[in-house]
């Protein structure tokens, strides 16, 4: 199996136990979809600051080192993850977890599709029919 292969396989799982914990964590307290949202991304920033800045062998890379555009973009990046996440905890706060997930989750197909239109993204008769069942399979969570 390629590696991109097995990363996406490992990353749908990982996603799809964020969807379950994330409901069960609002229903297990009294604390507000925010809070354990703000939780959460600390939990994620602790980590992804660690691996980013830790280089070969625990050595700290500076973030000089960083493409000023790259570094834009990821920052512009994380702060519509953190939007995205804050709007995925109201929805599953207030809606059934499938549906929520099912529909947050078709994210993908947003991507291709934006990305498509600007020319970043070959577009297959095979990509438009995923997409198209990608959209006909949230359309079913919605709905049920």
């Amino acid at each position: 199996m390629e590696a991109w292969l097995s990363s996406s396989l490992l990353s749908l799982c990982l996603y799809g136990l964020w969807a379950v914990l994330s409901k069960l964590a609002q229903s297990a307290g009294k604390a507000t979809a925010a809070e354990y949202q703000s939780l959460a991304i600390l939990t994620m920033t602790l980590l992804t600051g660690y691996t980013f800045f830790a280089g070969p062998a625990g050595s700290i890379r500076a973030p000089a080192e960083l493409p000023l555009l790259g570094a834009s973009l990821s920052v512009a990046a994380g702060l519509l993850s953190y939007f995205a996440g804050a709007a995925y905890s109201a929805a599953l706060s207030a809606g059934p977890g499938s549906a929520v997930a099912a529909i947050s989750g078709s994210y993908p197909a947003l991507a291709f599709a934006i990305l498509a239109l600007a020319g970043q993204e070959e577009v297959s008769g095979m990509k438009v029919l995923g997409l198209g069942f990608a959209l006909a399979s949230t359309a079913c969570f919605a709905m049920a």
